[in-house]
């Protein structure tokens, strides 16, 4: 059965952290291992866990590289005041990246808090 809404979360990393033992204890609650297999099945996700960590890092190494490209190719167009709120969205990135980006609405959105739930079986923003 699924997780009830009103139960809570387990806390997350901030974004684009990934922490072992969220990983590990989440697989671990989801399996309920009580065999002689729970130390193996650990061990397997600590190892797998590194691979994954691997490539998250590379993962965000190509999306940087790729956004540094797209604002190179952005800036020759743009005037002065687009350049501005250029450099401002390349601030708030470069603050996600470290994991503190704060969201905010685009233009003609209303703030997280006013918006109507989605419609049933899409995600929300």
């Amino acid at each position: 059965m699924g997780r009830s809404v009103l139960q809570p979360r387990p806390m997350q990393p901030p974004p684009g952290q990934l922490r072992p033992e969220i990983f590990i204890e989440h697989f671990e609650r989801v399996l309920d291992v009580k065999n002689a297999n729970k130390d193996t099945v650990r061990a397997v996700l600590e190892y797998r866990f590194e691979q994954f960590l691997a490539l998250n890092d590379e993962h965000h190494r190509e999306m940087d590289s790729l956004m540094e490209s797209l604002f190179s190719d952005l800036e020759p167009l743009l005037s002065d005041e687009e350049l501005l709120r250029l450099e401002n969205e390349r601030k708030i990135i470069r603050r996600g990246v470290k994991g503190d980006r704060v969201f905010k609405p685009g233009p003609g959105q209303p703030p997280p808090g006013d918006r109507p739930p989605p419609p049933p079986g899409q995600k929300g923003p």
